[in-house]
């Protein structure tokens, strides 16, 4: 009964995976930003530090974890209420663990959107969901 998405995942040694959504646009409740995103709109799914995501395997960590981000926005898009818990780390914690500063969040999107869509994709289509 949910939508598809189709989702970029994107890692690179000693850096955090960023996890976006290509498609469908997200929508917003009554304009409202979305919730336990970090910037650029890729998904907040852990807490973790890049060394100790690195050791984990994608297929059984942020795969299901974004499903059920997924799943939970689906929620949210509809009530305006979060329902999917979670802690969502400061700035300070997010710049300590790995989390890339914005400008860079963009970069490594447009690069890995190239990298699995080819390099003629519209780069702003694609990034339709970056805030």
């Amino acid at each position: 009964m949910s939508l598809s998405y189709q989702l970029l995942l994107h890692h690179q040694p000693y850096s955090s995976p960023l996890v976006f959504v290509v498609s469908p646009e997200l929508k917003r409740f009554n304009s409202k930003s979305l919730p336990h995103v970090f910037g650029g709109n890729t998904l907040c799914l852990h807490t973790l530090t890049a060394r100790e995501i690195a050791a984990e395997v994608f297929a059984d960590t942020l795969v299901p974890w974004a499903a059920e981000w997924l799943f939970h926005y689906e929620c949210w898009a509809e009530t305006g209420k979060w329902h999917g818990g979670g802690i969502h780390p400061s700035p300070s914690r997010s710049n300590s663990s790995g989390r890339p500063q914005a400008s860079s969040v963009k970069e490594r999107l447009i690069e890995a959107g190239r990298t699995a869509f080819g390099s003629g994709v519209d780069v702003c289509t694609l990034l339709t969901n970056y805030a």
